[in-house]
């Protein structure tokens, strides 16, 4: 046997492993499953988005302005199902008579009365008339208002809306960074679940092949570290490989579908593209997450000698990689002693560190720190999990009898 660690072995065990879970019916499958899942994904929430039910507006006007202007055709079409005034022998409808109208044929009426020299709008709504129609609602109303008072003034359109220009307004934190909450939030929810999902594959094929006794036939032939380092990394890679698909085919979904992101505003949830630096960040906070739990996932594997014991073994490594979601839940709020030190933790470090660094609690030099103790502590894993690899690859006991085996 080799005594050296040697790149040709490493890279003999990382192409046929790579190779044979790439082309496996499982794996194949699988990723078709979901790629047709995450294309359909975005047409289904267009679907959603643009399918909402109008509702049916009745509009008792006393005040004569309203009604008018919003039976007009670019109003009603855009924001309502139909707008139909009542009659006027039927404005003497009682509070009562409104909402058992609005129980038994759904819509909502709206009343424009005058309470003194004030305009109010009173809404009889049963559910059906959502918070951003709502709102659509009062804006329209209150908009039409204005320009009466402004015409009842003396005051031409054109100086009115010169003299009502809006001011542009835009938040940037402390860091320089633009606050984008949303997007942050998908991003390392993305990278948590990647890594719990992910990161395990490499441990589940080495558990199989002390099933079926093949490491006992290999480690005659190629050193522990370079079919340890094979074995994780080509069953990492093949996971990221799937994860791009994914992703790409969600992209192009998005693309496609031109989902209406402006009902995703009105409901307070704003989404921001990444920047270079920021993609940048999220792939080298990752990638080291990813590799830090391949190998200690891996090295777990080694010193199993059933499945069951795996899946056992593997739950510790698999809640301490969540615990990452609950600190950055906190760490997107604000920015505190502890989520500054669990950003330098390498367990917690990929996503605690990437929220700070979008929120703009730490600088692009806190987080290459960080980066840097995160790979720096995945190395020291690889090469300890090579060591835990070489001894426990032949032993099909149970942990506790492997390590009373080491002492």
């Amino acid at each position: 046997m080799s005594k050296k660690f040697t790149w040709k072995d490493f890279a003999t065990v990382f192409g046929h492993y790579i190779k044979k879970e790439i082309k496996s019916k499982a794996y194949i499958i699988v990723t078709i499953i979901l790629c047709a899942a995450s294309f359909a994904s975005c047409f289904i929430v267009d679907g959603i988005l643009s399918g909402r039910d109008k509702v049916s507006l009745h509009v008792i006007d006393e005040t004569g302005m309203f009604s008018e202007y919003l039976m007009s055709d670019n109003v009603s079409e855009d924001y309502f199902e139909s707008v139909e005034p009542v009659l006027e022998q039927d404005d003497t409808l009682s509070e009562d008579d409104m909402l058992e109208a609005i129980e038994e044929n759904g819509g909502a009426y709206a009343v424009f009365s005058r309470d003194g020299e004030e305009i109010k709008l009173t809404l009889y709504n049963n559910g059906d008339m959502s918070a951003a129609d709502q709102t659509a609602l009062l804006n329209l109303a209150q908009n039409l208002y204005t320009r009466i008072n402004i015409s009842q003034l003396g005051i031409s359109p054109e100086v009115f809306a010169d003299a009502n220009r809006q001011i542009d307004f835009e938040e940037i934190t402390p860091a320089g960074q633009p606050q984008n909450f949303w997007t942050t939030y998908i991003m390392f929810m993305l990278m948590v679940l990647a890594i719990v999902m992910y990161s395990s594959s490499s441990g589940t094929e080495v558990a199989s092949l002390k099933t079926n006794k093949v490491m006992e036939i290999v480690m005659t032939s190629i050193r522990p570290l370079p079919f340890y380092l094979g074995v994780t990394l080509s069953m990492g890679l093949s996971g990221l490989i799937q994860l791009a698909l994914v992703v790409l085919c969600f992209s192009v979904s998005w693309n496609i579908a031109g989902i209406d992101t402006s009902l995703l505003t009105e409901a307070g949830i704003t989404l921001t593209s990444l920047q270079a630096n920021e993609t940048a960040a999220f792939l080298l906070l990752f990638i080291g997450g990813f590799l830090l739990y391949s190998f200690i996932n891996t090295a777990i594997a080694s010193i199993v000698s059933k499945n069951d014991d795996l899946t056992t073994t593997m739950v510790p490594v698999e809640m301490l990689a969540m615990v990452q979601f609950f600190i950055c839940v906190f760490a997107l709020e604000s920015d505190s002693a502890f989520t500054s030190v669990c950003s330098y933790i390498p367990f917690t470090s990929p996503a605690v560190m990437f929220v700070r660094y979008m929120m703009g609690f730490a600088s692009a030099g806190e987080m290459c720190v960080s980066a840097a103790i995160l790979y720096g502590t995945a190395l020291i894993m690889a090469l300890l999990g090579a060591s835990f690899f070489s001894r426990g690859s032949v032993h099909y006991g149970t942990v506790k009898d492997f390590r009373f085996r080491q002492r």
